[in-house]
């Protein structure tokens, strides 16, 4: 299927350390950003090199009617770079989201808790029928435990879903040498990776193994993003 091309063919890799936030950026840790930004004028010093200059970080839905706790929505590829890189860290690669998700056990995981559910039986994750937990859209972080990845790391599925740091491209795949260390995808691209899926999303979006994309430009209000930096 051609679903599932982009993701073949099945490929070991190897990651050094690293850290990952535990959840989505939130509102609140992100309006801290916006406010930075607005206090001091300093729009450029964490941007990226070949960010366009009609990038508005402040797309990145942050009204009053959502609270902190909710993940922000709405960031371009570029504002999720720069409040990374404000905070100390940056976006991680494909393959650290991925390695997060699945765990290091020896454990097949089709999703971050195992291999049931978000068909029906788990359906609050992927938020295939509205209102079903509660939440008509994004729940705020860390509502679902259950949900949880071998290394602790929730909302890896569902919610919303999240940019990645590599450029996307539907061959990739086929290029890695087995084995390769800490790959950083392709070395150019039009569009980024998208991991995790959303509250909008298909069961097979929800996947570890899924790979979506999206213009670093754009803003979509079922995407955000989660931070990493190297193991010191």
């Amino acid at each position: 299927s051609s679903v599932y091309q982009a993701e073949r063919p099945l490929h070991r890799v190897r990651i050094s350390g690293f850290y990952m936030d535990e959840y989505e950026v939130t509102v609140g840790q992100y309006r801290a950003f916006l406010a930075y930004l607005s206090a001091t004028g300093d729009i450029s010093a964490n941007q990226h090199p070949d960010q366009p200059p009609e990038v508005d970080h402040s797309r990145g839905r942050t009204g009053d009617y959502l609270a902190d706790d909710q993940p922000v929505r709405g960031a371009t590829w570029f504002s999720a770079y720069a409040y990374c890189k404000w905070a100390g860290k940056r976006l991680p690669t494909e393959a650290e989201w991925e390695y997060a998700a699945r765990g290091n056990d020896g454990v097949y995981r089709k999703y971050p808790w195992g291999n049931n559910g978000v068909h029906w039986e788990q359906i609050w994750f992927a938020n295939l029928r509205p209102d079903a937990d509660g939440h008509s859209g994004a729940a705020p972080v860390g509502s679902y435990p259950d949900g949880v990845s071998y290394f602790g790391v929730l909302d890896l599925a569902g919610n919303t879903s999240e940019w990645v740091q590599d450029w996307y491209s539907p061959d990739y795949y086929q290029t890695v040498p087995a084995g390769a260390t800490d790959p950083q995808g392709p070395v150019t691209g039009d569009a980024r990776v998208v991991k995790g899926g959303d509250y909008q999303s298909h069961w097979h979006d929800v996947r570890s193994a899924a790979r979506r994309f999206g213009s670093p430009r754009e803003s979509d209000r079922t995407r955000g993003f989660r931070c990493a930096r190297d193991a010191e």
